[in-house]
């Protein structure tokens, strides 16, 4: 059971991820957008500059992450051995 709803919610932050926050990132940025910005100004470096650090925002914890629960589960899973004096 817990299981389900754990995936109901992995399922609900995804939906919040991907389809709320960017709604509501538009229509605050409609409401309080200044008068004089013009979209037409924004070069593509700009866009694939905010791309890349989208990505990278999101990659490098995931990646740290995966990394360190790694780390731990092969820590636990090693049987206990002698520590070698330096």
């Amino acid at each position: 059971m817990d299981t389900q709803w754990d995936r109901r919610l992995e399922y609900a932050a995804l939906l919040l991820a991907f389809v709320v926050v960017p709604i509501v990132a538009v229509i605050i940025l409609r409401v309080t957008a200044i008068p004089r910005f013009d979209p037409s100004r924004i070069t593509n470096w700009a866009v694939v500059g905010g791309v890349l650090l989208a990505i990278a925002a999101i990659a490098l914890p995931a990646v740290l992450l995966t990394g360190w629960q790694s780390a731990q589960q092969s820590t636990s899973e090693e049987p206990p051995r002698e520590r070698r004096r330096s």
